[in-house]
């Protein structure tokens, strides 16, 4: 996650929501004082220097403990800022339809096709549930960011970010991190069964509900999911 005192933005990291490729972007514009959270991989944030970015930095209290973190709720952020920052910064995320997410967590978190679990092996182990943001950018059930972008049309709204927050028109071309993670590129609907459908509408819920998600098969139509409509597409 970011906090940038030179343009007076907070980012919180959502999961599978080309979060790498924004906060590397990011980096490349962030001042002395900006907080910047250090990238688990170290080549990432080998990447972020190699392209004229900042690594992590004022992530870490005095005896070295980690206090800023990738995925970061708002609520210790908000904390942790104070709320005059808080209250007075631009606070934005992204976020990314379910069914795409759990998709592109799951051929992640398995890379290779040879040993990857069944779907709904994943889906029973738990794993998915690290693929809910809806705690990272609400608190108290309630949404505490000025502006959810969405994955679907990532690259008009990061426009739009950019614009809002004067960043330099090329800040929001993104480099591209991660690819090949998933060669498997159908659409999602090609990927679930209905069950499996209904065990992502279920756990998603409150993301289906806030951002009016749809199951859309290739046809074009769309269908309800355990009882819940929500939409979006494999991309």
């Amino acid at each position: 996650m970011i906090v940038s005192h030179e343009y007076r933005f907070i980012y919180i990291r959502c999961r599978k929501t080309a979060s790498t490729s924004i906060e590397l972007a990011l980096s490349r514009v962030c001042g002395d004082n900006d907080i910047l959270s250090a990238d688990r991989r170290p080549a990432h944030e080998d990447l972020r220097r190699q392209l004229g970015g900042r690594g992590r930095q004022h992530d870490r209290n005095p005896d070295g403990t980690v206090r800023f973190y990738d995925h970061m709720p708002a609520a210790e952020v908000r904390l942790l800022v104070g709320e005059e920052v808080w209250g007075s910064y631009y606070k934005w995320c992204v976020e990314r339809n379910p069914w795409d997410k759990v998709v592109s967590h799951y051929c992640g978190r398995h890379r290779d096709p040879a040993t990857r679990p069944p779907l709904r092996t994943f889906l029973e182990s738990g794993s998915a549930h690290r693929a809910v943001n809806f705690r990272l950018y609400t608190i108290g059930g309630q949404v505490a960011v000025d502006h959810i972008a969405h994955y679907e049309q990532l690259g008009t709204e990061l426009g739009q970010i950019a614009n809002r927050l004067g960043l330099p028109p090329e800040t929001m071309d993104l480099p591209h991190i991660n690819i090949g993670v998933r060669p498997d590129h159908r659409h999602y609907s090609e990927v679930f069964t209905p069950e499996e459908r209904d065990f992502v509408a279920e756990l998603f819920a409150d993301e289906i509900a806030l951002h009016g998600y749809r199951y859309q098969p290739l046809d074009g139509t769309s269908q309800s999911a355990g009882g819940i409509a929500k939409s979006g597409s494999f991309s």
